[in-house]
């Protein structure tokens, strides 16, 4: 309708990857995605590597398993599988 202002459009994102656990390609919120580094051998370390990234199925097992085992289960961010906003990026 003339004179109305016209709504701003909102922007969102996802990444697509492949899991490090499962090999399956997913959907994620590429700043709230569970994720590590490892080394050419595989063992996680502090920095340097390369980041890999988990799906949320993988991060439930293992979750589930670590407190099977009484280990604190790992952080999985709630908008971690879910769009993020233009703003975030």
């Amino acid at each position: 309708m003339p004179g109305k202002r016209e709504k701003e459009k909102q922007m969102y994102a996802m990444m697509h990857s492949t899991c490090h656990g499962c090999k399956q390609i997913f959907s994620a919120n590429p700043t709230r995605v569970p994720s590590m580094r490892i080394n050419d051998q595989g063992n996680q370390v502090s920095s340097g590597g390369r980041q890999v990234v988990f799906c949320q199925n993988c991060m439930n097992l293992a979750n589930k398993r670590r407190k099977d085992l009484g280990i604190d289960i790992l952080f999985v961010h709630p908008d971690a599988y879910e769009p993020v906003h233009e703003s975030e990026l």
